[in-house]
């Protein structure tokens, strides 16, 4: 009789493994199926992203403005010094010739000396002074106009650094954008290949385990009426029929507690086109339609089209004057394949469709 208590025993601990095995296999299709969420994922991260580039470029753009403002004045008021400093130096009183004050220094033939003398000390003492103030006011026209100079070059040094840094900005920006749009091709086929191999795998499981948790009720079934059997069985061999009929009672085994809880499968995400990128009107929008001040706008140039399969290029970019540059030509970035002009995924989660929108 312990032989059948015994493999009464062996039977319910390999239905609980099988059980167990069951619901691993549940758990590890779930995981498979983040994975695959996880290749179509980083679109939110995608548009925080790009949002912290936009902003970035706009104050960067901004703060150019300001230094291309200030240089633009700085420039001015250089003109303004240069034109003081050639009134002040190009003055007669400078510039007169030696030939001009010669004349009066010849004598009447009937003056004397002493009066001489004293009149050509009051004459030039006073062409002297004049000459000395003039001087004076030249070397300070000078000083002033070397000062604003300076002043003008390291003004025009930082707008053009922060230039520079603008332009490399928007660079960055655009091969952000571009990268990530003719991506999401792949990321999407990725996607596919992904969630149709999970949902396979997920769809046998179920039809699996329909059939193996009826063969572990019944095993567990079988399990307590040998048990039952067992006890009914003296050690001497005799039966006890009373307790021997119970074990066919349809009561005998609780296998209530045999089942697996299986979560449903996630609905499959329609895989977003993109619609963000260069050349594109919602690029256009984000990036130069942020730039409300004229005098920002004219300083950047137009965007690079971006060339998405399947998508549009063809954004009409800012207008731009002044110190503003053409945009280059067309450039692809990636080895992915992107989308048009924008769409949806959602997923179908009993009969109703929820669209989450993305770029």
């Amino acid at each position: 009789m312990d032989s059948m208590a015994n493999q009464s025993s062996e039977m319910e601990e390999q239905v609980k493994i099988d059980l167990n095995s069951t619901e691993e296999e549940f758990d590890n299709i779930m995981v498979e199926f983040g994975r695959c969420a996880n290749t179509s994922a980083g679109i939110e991260g995608y548009r925080s992203s790009f949002d912290s580039k936009v902003e970035e470029h706009s104050s960067c753009r901004t703060q150019q403005a300001s230094a291309v403002g200030l240089a633009d004045i700085c420039t001015r008021l250089q003109t303004a010094t240069d034109l003081n400093k050639a009134s002040k130096c190009n003055s007669n009183v400078l510039t007169q010739p030696i030939a001009d004050v010669q004349v009066i220094c010849k004598p009447s033939p009937q003056q004397q000396l002493g009066p001489y003398l004293d009149s050509m000390r009051q004459s030039f003492a006073t062409k002297h002074a004049a000459w000395q103030a003039q001087d004076e006011a030249c070397t300070e026209a000078g000083r002033a106009y070397d000062n604003q100079t300076a002043e003008c070059n390291s003004l025009t040094a930082s707008s053009s650094a922060l230039t520079t840094q603008c332009d490399e900005l928007l660079g960055t920006l655009e091969s952000f954008s571009c990268s990530w749009a003719t991506g999401m091709k792949g990321k999407c086929s990725e996607y596919e290949s992904c969630y149709s191999a999970a949902e396979t795998r997920y769809n046998k499981a179920v039809s699996t385990a329909q059939a193996s948790l009826a063969k572990m009720r019944h095993s567990w079934e079988a399990a307590g009426k040998m048990r039952c059997m067992a006890e009914a069985i003296s050690t001497s061999g005799s039966v006890d029929a009373a307790k021997m009929k119970t074990c066919d009672s349809s009561n005998l085994t609780d296998t209530s507690h045999i089942n697996v809880t299986i979560a449903e499968a996630p609905a499959k995400r329609s895989c977003p086109e993109p619609v963000i990128y260069p050349g594109s009107s919602a690029y256009e929008a984000k990036v130069y339609d942020s730039l409300q001040e004229a005098s920002v706008k004219k300083l950047v140039r137009a965007p690079t089209p971006c060339l998405v399969p399947g998508g549009t290029s063809g954004g009409r970019g800012p207008t731009t004057t002044g110190s503003g540059r053409g945009g280059r030509g067309p450039t692809t970035t990636g080895s992915g394949r992107g989308g048009g002009s924008g769409g949806t995924r959602g997923g179908t989660r009993g009969g109703t469709t929820v669209p989450r929108a993305y770029p």
